[in-house]
Parts: C-alpha cells; structure tokens; sequence
C-alpha cells in the first residue's frame, strides 16, 4: 500500500511491511502438509560423523524419554527441557549434551501423551 504526498510514492511503513509478510506466510501455511516418513537406515552407507551423530540422537531421545517416565505428572510433561538428569553409575547428573532441537523432543514425547 504506497501513499502519494504531492505526487511522490513512498515506501510503506514497516507495519505494513511485517502485516503483508505475515499475510503471504499464512496464506502459504494454508497450502503445506504435515508428512512423517519413517525410513531404515543402511549404516554401512554413512560416514563415522553421522553414524556418531546418530548415535547421541538416540542416547539423548532414550534420556529424555526415561526422564518423562520418571516424572509425576508425565501428561504435563514440558518439552523444552535444556537439559536432563542421566544415571552415571549411581549418581544423577546432568546430560554433558543438550537435548536436540524441538522436533527430536516432541518426537520422543508425543507416544506417551498418547497413551492416556
């Protein structure tokens, strides 16, 4: 939407800038699917670095999937936890690492809410 003052068009405002983008995102949000594709990996076909790094993802989805079970209200359980306690040897620490990105924590989450 430009405005004219004296025949000169100017830029718009930065509102409208932000609104119009905010409109074109939702509009293309309107148009997306959500698709899970579960696959089998050959791990004889991936290098040592990602083997490794696949490796942490399942060791840090199996904390953070004992840590819900160990809570009391494991139905109120908030993913954005940073960090989890992890039994070495006896004590409770916790994780050197942190616990991956959002989607790897409500993958883990998401078949115990749905157990109710």
């Amino acid at each position: 939407m430009q405005q004219v003052i004296t025949g000169v068009p100017t830029a718009p405002s930065k509102n409208e800038a932000i609104k119009a983008t905010l409109k074109a995102t939702k509009a293309r949000h309107t148009r997306q699917r959500c698709r899970v594709f579960e696959v089998k990996l050959d791990s004889s076909h991936l290098n040592q670095h990602t083997q490794a790094q696949l490796k942490c993802l399942f060791l840090e989805a199996k904390w953070l999937y004992n840590h819900i079970l160990s809570q009391p209200t494991v139905f109120a359980m908030d993913y954005k936890l940073a960090a989890v306690p992890v039994k070495v040897n006896f004590p409770l620490k916790n994780s050197k690492r942190q616990i991956s990105g959002k989607s790897p924590r409500i993958t883990a989450i998401n078949p115990i809410i749905t157990q109710k």
